[in-house]
């Protein structure tokens, strides 16, 4: 018997043993992965300031809405004052996303390029996802490391338990490709100059549809951002052309932007058929970082029967700007 118990435990210690090597690899494998994510995004953002057209960078032109977002935001003295155009961005996030039903924490790091004639972003987030609970206190969990990225007009979300289980494994098909751009356009309120049109030696990407100034009777004035992305192809080899379209709501109070509103795709979980749903996202504590007012709450959800129902709830912590 004890010569049974022994080899039962020496086979269990070298299982354990063989999947922790497993579970260190394919976490090496992940962040090497990511990393090569970040690097094309950087080198894409290099490569993007070679393509400004030389220009006077100010507000005029501009809705009415956004100058005084942008003025407020910016610290301007007036709407003709030269802006100096963010080149990037990363920050450090955390906070909690719904998962299956399910409430769960995270924390991230996100790099944006800040043009948006080549706009992009690597969002890399660590969750925990709880196996086991007693009164309410998560006492086991297993980690999930998921990817959210749009790099050189091409889409990935990806997300693996354990580094090494696919949980999903979505990559440049149109509608990944438009919502992630629309992800972009909507979190360009933490690189505010983003919202200003670039020009470029392949034309403008980024327009701005007429809008009113606010009402006396209206708390909130609105504008519509159109963005165009890169073509991307089907499976069957059509080209398909890749847009957002974003209205982003103002405070009569602040000048500043507390929500957007989109139509975007959506597909509900192990559906390959995406159906188009209005999609919100809420900013709020509004703070300084170098010198530029940025929210540092954000939430965001889809409309569904009448109620929004959110699924991301994050705070924005470090930031560090990089300029051209």
């Amino acid at each position: 018997m004890p010569t049974m118990i022994a080899s039962f435990a020496f086979i269990s210690s070298t299982v354990a043993s063989a999947m922790a090597l497993l579970v260190v690899s394919a976490t090496k494998k992940w962040h090497k992965e990511t990393e090569a994510d970040m690097t094309a995004l950087c080198d894409e953002i290099e490569a993007s300031s070679s393509e400004y057209v030389n220009e006077t960078t100010n507000l005029r032109g501009l809705p009415l809405p956004i100058q005084r977002h942008l003025q407020t935001s910016l610290g301007l003295a007036s709407p003709d004052e030269a802006v100096r155009r963010i080149k990037m961005l990363s920050i450090s996030q955390r906070g909690r996303f719904l998962l299956n039903g399910k409430w769960i924490d995270f924390t991230a790091r996100q790099l944006f390029s800040a043009s948006n004639v080549h706009p992009g972003f690597v969002w890399e987030a660590n969750m925990r996802l709880p196996v086991f609970s007693l009164f309410g206190r998560s006492l086991v969990t297993l980690p999930i490391h998921v990817k959210d990225a749009y790099v050189n007009g091409r889409g990935t979300m990806v997300g693996k338990l354990l580094g090494a289980l696919t949980i999903v494994d979505m990559r440049d098909t149109p509608v990944l490709n438009e919502g992630e751009l629309s992800r972009w356009l909507g979190e360009c309120i933490v690189f505010p100059t983003a919202l200003i049109p670039a020009g470029s030696k392949t034309g403008q990407k980024l327009r701005w549809k007429d809008s009113e100034d606010y009402d006396a009777n209206e708390e909130t004035a609105m504008a519509t951002a159109i963005l165009e992305g890169a073509i991307c192809k089907t499976s069957d080899g059509t080209k398909h052309n890749v847009k957002t379209e974003i209205e982003f709501r103002c405070s009569k109070d602040t000048g500043l932007i507390h929500s957007i509103y989109a139509m975007r795709p959506y597909a509900e979980p192990g559906q390959k058929d995406a159906k188009m749903l209005p999609w919100e996202g809420h900013f709020s504590d509004y703070q300084t970082r170098q010198g530029i007012l940025v929210p540092t709450r954000m939430e965001v959800g889809w409309w569904k029967n009448g109620d929004l129902e959110l699924y991301f709830q994050g705070q924005n912590n470090e930031f560090e700007f990089h300029f051209e």
